[in-house]
C-alpha cells in the first residue's frame, strides 16, 4: 500500500471529519483523493453530504468523480431521488446544459424509472437529456 493509498485509509477511519468537508475541498488537486476517502467512508456515515455529492457530478471530468459516481450508486434511490431532483432544478435554473447532461447520464447508470420520482416533469426532462449518451 502507498502512502496515499495508507492516509486515505486513515481518513476514512476518522470518526471527526464530517463528510461535508470533503466536497470538493481546497483546490482540484485534493479532488481525486477527498472523493476516495468519501468512497471508503461509505453509505450511511456520508448520508449528509449527498447534496454535494449531485454536485460534484456538474463535470464528470472532474477529479473523483468517478468515485462519487461510485458513492451515490450505493445510497437507495429512495433516499437518493429528493436530492437528484433537487440538483436537476438546480441545474434547470442555473442553466447548466453540463450538468443536467451528467444527471442524466447518471438516471442511466442508475435504471431509474418515472415511478421511483416525486415529480414525472424532473423525470422526463432528464430523460430528454440522456439522448445525449445514447
Amino acid at each position: 500500500m502507498d502512502i496515499q493509498d495508507d492516509a486515505v485509509c486513515k481518513m476514512a477511519s476518522m470518526l471527526d471529519i464530517n463528510p461535508k468537508d470533503l466536497l470538493q475541498p481546497i483546490s482540484k488537486e485534493y479532488w481525486e483523493n477527498a472523493a476516495k476517502v468519501l468512497l471508503k467512508m461509505g453509505y450511511p456515515r456520508i448520508r449528509e453530504a449527498t447534496p454535494g455529492l449531485l454536485v460534484w457530478l456538474r463535470d464528470i471530468n472532474w477529479p473523483g468523480s468517478n468515485e462519487v459516481m461510485k458513492l451515490l450508486k450505493t445510497i437507495p434511490k429512495a433516499e437518493l431521488v429528493p436530492y437528484l431532483e433537487d440538483a436537476v432544478k438546480k441545474a434547470i435554473n442555473s442553466d447548466d446544459e453540463i450538468w443536467i447532461e451528467n444527471l442524466s447520464y447518471f438516471l442511466l447508470q442508475l435504471k431509474l424509472k418515472e415511478n421511483d420520482f416525486a415529480s414525472k416533469d424532473v423525470y422526463l426532462f432528464l430523460l430528454s437529456g440522456s439522448e445525449f449518451w445514447k
